[in-house]
């Protein structure tokens, strides 16, 4: 079910969901994203490029192979990838 103004599934508000809904639900709420490589995803995470190729070479983050030294991210993924991983401050 969802509301004309947000393009969120209501599921995803109001109980829990995996990672792997979140992504499906993500994909089927907005259009295609294409596909980008490191600097596109070090965009989107605050990061220089060169951290993300080593997060890829140590498998931190989702990504797969075009060929074999080219390497590409879904931008859903990654987000969805660190979704969950967020810390409450100590107190």
């Amino acid at each position: 079910m969802q509301t004309e103004d947000s393009p969120v599934p209501a599921q995803i508000k109001d109980e829990y969901i995996t990672k792997k809904e979140l992504v499906q639900a993500i994909k089927e709420a907005s259009s295609p994203v294409p596909f980008a490589d490191s600097e596109g995803i070090a965009g989107i995470l605050g990061v220089k490029p060169r951290l993300v190729e080593q997060m890829a070479r140590e498998r931190r983050i989702p990504f797969f192979r075009v060929g074999p030294k080219l390497i590409r991210f879904d931008p859903v993924e990654v987000r969805a990838h660190f979704v969950g991983q967020t810390l409450d401050p100590v107190r």
